[in-house]
């Protein structure tokens, strides 16, 4: 992951694919870890210390 940064702090401009690629999946994550959370929020709601963890 460290090349992959490297190599899109190195070059400017939103053409550069490795700079998409690394936007791309980090959106990607970001959208899964709130979901997550949005279902442990409602799956834990009962359970005071696990729903401690799906808090922001």
């Amino acid at each position: 992951m460290s090349e992959l940064l490297a190599a899109s702090n190195g070059a400017a401009g939103e053409s550069n694919e490795t700079k998409v690629l690394r936007d791309k999946a980090y959106t990607l994550l970001a959208e899964k870890a709130r979901v997550i959370r949005d279902y442990g929020q409602y799956v834990f709601w009962k359970n005071e210390n696990k729903l401690k963890r799906y808090y922001a």
